[in-house]
């Protein structure tokens, strides 16, 4: 139980990944970043499904 406790937070402690009101949220990533993010990581996935079904080919034959 001590290692668990080590990783659960109590409620009084502020968290890392809180959010502080004081920062502007208008910063946000545009369009044109959220598009081409999106389209970076469709093709890393497809041609490493592609890559890794191409090698199973390889060694039925």
């Amino acid at each position: 139980m001590k290692l668990l406790s080590r990783f659960v937070g109590t409620t009084d402690e502020p968290s890392a990944h809180s959010v502080d009101r004081s920062e502007p949220t208008d910063q946000s990533k545009s369009r044109r970043t959220k598009f081409l993010q999106g389209a970076v990581v469709f093709i890393v996935m497809f041609v490493t499904l592609w890559w890794l079904l191409s090698r199973g080919e390889e060694r039925s034959e």
